[in-house]
């Protein structure tokens, strides 16, 4: 019976760990739901979305369609409101990337890019600017 009643302990507190562990997911989505959006730049769009979680989702449609890509970040730092992902070009398979980007004060986010393609190491730095 001692057995028993401790198996019944056991599964009620993993239980509570997913409970616990799925409404903090939520609560971050949730608190977080302001950064997603369409955001602009010099050479085309960006679009975010949310995942439940640290998980935010991008889409990127430059002007030059062959430049377009696809990646997504977390948060690292909320106090420096901090984060970092990947991405890769939508229609050139090993063309891929790291962004690291820093959320603005003015709802802009502030990117550095470091570019892999073709064996070459490109790297630079633009504003996405939050769209009305």
């Amino acid at each position: 019976m001692e057995l028993l009643f401790a198996l019944i302990g056991a599964l009620i507190g993993m239980a509570l760990e997913r409970m616990t562990s799925f409404l903090k997911a939520v609560f971050f989505t949730m608190s977080h739901w302001g950064i997603r959006g369409t955001y602009t730049h010099d050479n085309g769009s960006v679009t975010i979305s949310t995942k439940v979680g640290n998980r935010f989702v991008t889409k990127g449609a430059e002007t030059n369609e062959a430049n377009s890509w696809t990646g997504s970040f977390h948060l690292d730092d909320l106090y420096m409101r901090t984060g970092r992902g990947a991405y890769h070009h939508l229609h050139r398979e090993d063309d891929w990337g790291y962004h690291y980007i820093r959320l603005l004060e003015n709802g802009d986010i502030s990117v550095q890019w470091e570019n892999m393609s073709a064996g070459k190491r490109n790297t630079g730095a633009l504003i996405w600017h939050r769209t009305p």
